[in-house]
């Protein structure tokens, strides 16, 4: 919807003529409202009309599949736009910008004007991090650190790829894809079965660190810990057990993507920008 997603009419038709097909995931409404200046209650009004057709009451109420929207800049009137959704996506594409002046609008872009599709990067991937990090912290001082989730859409079009960490969620737009990123996204796809026994349990302590820009998760349940990492150098990189206070022997991999496990199990091997999933046993 989001081209008509201010729209009642065509909102309305789409809704209703979708909305019971068992594949429908969720929502999608507002592509960077923040970035065009939509009007600040668009995402809300149009949010009520599609819960009010999904099963909710219409008055913000979630209904039966939620509806999601992203957002472009960094903070430009978050809560207002926010508003209107269950998700918030971040579209953070940091890969290959000009961070300081728009090719599109030929304009400058600052701190405080101006839209280069990054809004206040740097050009590292720690601009992804930085913003879901940032994201769910005004989550949290709006009170709907419960009611609402961070995902992530990923910079996966012509010859840029990335892989990043999120809530729950990953969203592309482009299909079909070049060949490269539907091979990246089904690897992924097919590891998650094994990762979200961890991430989903209720009783999983998570911890997050970053050693020598290698961007660590950490779910541990019982005496098993799921780690997730990324290698965020474009150069090889190593990662230690004992820095991230584990020991143990009974070491797997669930998820290869430019990454492996060190031949004496004390830690893992990265390639320039690899990520990888794995699992300690104590």
């Amino acid at each position: 919807m989001r081209g008509t997603y201010q729209n009642s009419t065509l909102v309305t038709e789409q809704v209703n003529r979708i909305k019971s097909r068992p594949n429908l995931l969720l929502w999608y409404t507002a592509d960077e409202p923040d970035g065009t200046s939509d009007p600040l209650n668009a995402t809300s009004v149009s949010s009520n009309l599609i819960t009010s057709l999904d099963g909710g009451d219409g008055q913000g109420g979630a209904g039966y599949h939620p509806v999601s929207l992203v957002l472009n800049c960094e903070n430009y009137f978050f809560t207002e736009y926010t508003s209107g959704s269950d998700i918030v996506l971040q579209d953070t594409y940091m890969i290959g910008n000009n961070l300081t002046h728009s090719t599109q609008w030929d304009t400058p872009c600052t701190e405080d004007y101006g839209d280069c599709g990054c809004d206040n990067c740097r050009g590292t991937f720690e601009d992804i991090s930085t913003r879901m990090d940032e994201f769910r912290d005004r989550l949290f001082v709006n009170g709907w650190e419960r009611t609402k989730a961070v995902w992530t859409v990923p910079q996966a079009f012509g010859n840029e790829t990335k892989l990043t960490r999120s809530d729950a969620g990953v969203v592309s737009w482009d299909d079909p894809t070049s060949s490269d990123i539907k091979s990246s996204a089904s690897l992924l796809a097919k590891s998650l079965s094994k990762m979200t026994p961890y991430i989903t349990d209720p009783s999983a302590s998570f911890r997050q660190v970053t050693l020598n820009r290698v961007d660590v998760g950490l779910w541990t349940v019982g005496k098993e810990t799921l780690i997730v990492a990324t290698n965020m150098n474009y150069d090889t990189a190593t990662l230690r057990l004992q820095d991230l206070g584990l020991k143990s022997s009974d070491v797997g991999q669930i998820l290869d993507s430019g990454s492996g496990i060190n031949p004496d199990k004390s830690g893992f091997h990265f390639e320039s920008v690899g990520s990888g999933a794995f699992v300690v046993k104590k």
